[in-house]
């Protein structure tokens, strides 16, 4: 039985799926030292394992009645900014997941679920490089998780607002908005 039959049977309904993952593999360089081994486990990892959550659960949220629900997939800074330290596997899964998300949120309008990607960065600031729900002013949402930073390493007022933002995704009142990558750096340069 499935993660997803699992939540239907016990709770007859499915309404939030939170892709949360990263991983980051120390073979993960440049596109002349990464093994092609490598590059397929942190895409496997990072962009199909979110692609396979979603393809299996967006049609449970689908059949819910009533119809609709919150699709949140974790992205990253690396995917707008890159990184002064190569990732390139990491940060092209993470593009990817984005732009994988711009898709199933137009093609999926209609139907009443609403998909959302977030971000994550060591920094904890706003905009692209912070991913912090910040009222409006980066336009950008962020989302706990992080990759490998994980929550140890944000700090606790970062933290919450991290978890608010996706909080504020996960509720029905969010429909009506739309979030976007931010113009400004938050202290990277693009």
């Amino acid at each position: 039985m499935s993660a997803y039959e699992q939540v239907l049977r016990r709770y007859q309904r499915l309404e939030v799926i939170c892709n949360n993952m990263g991983l980051m593999d120390p073979g993960d360089r440049s596109a002349l030292d990464t093994s092609l081994d490598t590059w397929r486990r942190v895409h496997d990892a990072n962009l199909t394992s979110i692609f396979l959550a979603c393809k299996h659960g967006i049609p449970r949220l689908r059949d819910t009645e009533p119809t609709g629900g919150s699709v949140i997939n974790a992205a990253s800074f690396l995917a707008v900014t890159g990184a002064a330290t190569a990732q390139m596997a990491y940060a092209a899964a993470k593009a990817a997941v984005v732009q994988l998300t711009r898709y199933l949120g137009v093609h999926l309008a209609r139907s009443g679920v609403r998909v959302n990607a977030s971000a994550v960065s060591p920094t904890g600031g706003s905009g692209p490089a912070g991913g912090v729900a910040d009222g409006g002013r980066s336009g950008l949402l962020g989302c706990a998780g992080g990759g490998a930073y994980g929550l140890r390493v944000i700090s606790s007022p970062v933290r919450r607002s991290l978890c608010c933002g996706c909080w504020w995704l996960l509720a029905r009142q969010s429909a009506s908005h739309g979030v976007s990558w931010s113009g400004g750096s938050g202290g990277v340069r693009m």
